[in-house]
């Protein structure tokens, strides 16, 4: 086993236990080095407002979700590394704990968060502003730390294919597996020992690692859905007769950009050998000539942003709403409940970065479902969403690639991480991103500053 998390704890928090699991949670939240959130919704409304060309319009549609649905769970993953291995008055609820979330000054990490923020600062802080310019100024003075997209990260830094969550992820993970085979520094995970009264409550996802150096074949291949590979959403769903196999579709993408590589390599020599014979003192050596980093795309259809605004919106879709309890609420389009009892799942993990190869056991591996599976529901790392261990992944994704970065640029610790990606969530069918930020243009809202006043005093953010 080339990792120490084969079976990823989630805990399963309801109402009936939330008063006994309080203090640990507080605890995580308190000492935590990021937090990562996820959340399962009990709708979005309708597409086509949620594609509005103006971000204004877009947030606005956002705001009439969020005021007329609810947050139905929500995922919390504490991560805190390690080295070398007066307030508002609350009670014991969902809103307490995201005020200790924002009270933490700790770094918060979403992926393709911006309906994630919208949701958590309506249902557990305050009314949401008309204004977006408004709503961003209250989220940067809210989280001073930064907000971090593992989303537009995986496009900015890593420049993977493809960067929804599940991809992302699983593309880290490799990519860690192959630090560790060449005993390189990498990222290593230790969950908390959880007392013998938790074990009840907690449900293990297996972490389902593909065979070592296995190759794909083309009959494999042949058997990829595009629409899946790209985005990893297909409207088809589970009646799809095409593979969702997530690790066969990094494979395939992997194998594509070897060739590429080996094209572009052959092209550089074959142009520096004409070279040498007409200049021979002014050549380069073809050789050492560096494979270019950039990934290609999947282009699926001539008009390209359009596609990318319906898919990415699928993403959400299908991240954001309970598959795994299949509710009828969760589809676009139609109303949905409007019950307000949300459902917590907590993840707490804890990264260690910069670790030699560990001796673990092999008798834990989670072996990935075969094809002629398909229709089998796993409760393995893909397929089922669920906000706790969808806050794990994206937690993953970025302890991975900060400590990919510190290694790459040689420095213990950046200031501040991923000043590239900092306060800047994924927008579909957008060059650039929403940045969060105060401008000389926008106020903080009212209530907000009379929330942030009580939550730090007087001190200035």
């Amino acid at each position: 086993m080339k990792m120490a998390f084969m079976k990823v704890p989630v805990v399963d928090v309801h109402i009936d236990n939330f008063k006994e699991i309080w203090p640990s949670m507080l605890l995580a939240v308190r000492t935590a080095s990021f937090i990562a959130l996820d959340t399962e919704l009990s709708g979005l409304g309708t597409r086509k407002a949620l594609l509005a060309q103006s971000i204004e319009d877009r947030y606005k549609a956002i705001c009439n979700a969020a005021r007329t649905r609810a947050v139905l769970s929500l995922g919390i993953a504490s991560f805190k590394e390690l080295s070398n291995k007066p307030h508002e008055c609350r009670g014991q609820n969902m809103r307490g704990l995201f005020l200790e979330i924002i009270q933490s000054k700790r770094p918060l990490i979403l992926h393709n968060g911006l309906i994630d923020l919208v949701f958590l600062y309506q249902c557990f802080y305050a009314n949401l502003p008309d204004q977006l310019m408004t709503f961003t100024a209250d989220i940067s003075e809210m989280f001073p730390a930064g907000v971090y997209d593992t989303k537009y990260t995986s496009e900015v830094e890593t420049r993977f294919v493809s960067s929804y969550l599940e991809y992302a992820y699983k593309k880290c993970r490799r990519e860690n597996n192959r630090l560790i085979d060449a005993s390189n520094s990498h990222l290593s995970i230790e969950f908390c020992n959880y007392q013998q009264a938790f074990t009840g409550y907690i449900d293990y996802r297996c972490c389902n690692l593909p065979e070592a150096d296995r190759k794909v074949t083309e009959e494999e291949t042949t058997g990829i859905c595009e629409q899946f590979s790209a985005y990893g959403w297909c409207p088809n769903g589970m009646k799809c007769s095409l593979s969702h196999n997530t690790d066969l579709i990094i494979e395939e993408d992997e194998r594509h950009n070897d060739k590429r590589k080996k094209k572009k390599v052959r092209r550089k020599r074959k142009h520096n050998t004409l070279e040498l014979t007409d200049n021979p003192t002014n050549c380069t050596i073809a050789d050492n000539v560096p494979p270019t980093d950039m990934p290609p795309s999947k282009l699926l259809c001539e008009n390209t942003s359009m596609e990318q605004e319906r898919m990415d919106i699928g993403e959400l879709k299908q991240e954001k709403s309970v598959s795994d309890v299949q509710l009828p609420e969760t589809m676009f389009d139609k109303e949905e409940s409007k019950d307000n009892r949300c459902g917590v799942v907590e993840t707490e993990g804890e990264f260690l970065s910069n670790n030699k190869k560990e001796n673990q056991s092999e008798d834990q591996k989670c072996t990935a479902p075969k094809l002629v599976e398909k229709n089998k529901i796993e409760k393995c790392e893909g397929g089922t969403h669920r906000a706790g261990f969808d806050a794990f992944m994206t937690g993953f994704i970025m302890a991975y690639i900060l400590m990919w970065k510190n290694s790459e640029s040689d420095s213990t610790k950046m200031d501040p991480w991923l000043p590239d990606c900092l306060n800047k969530l994924y927008l579909s069918g957008k060059t650039l991103p929403l940045q969060i930020c105060k401008s000389s243009f926008s106020k903080s809202s009212k209530v907000h500053q009379a929330k942030i006043e009580l939550l730090w005093g007087n001190s200035k953010v």
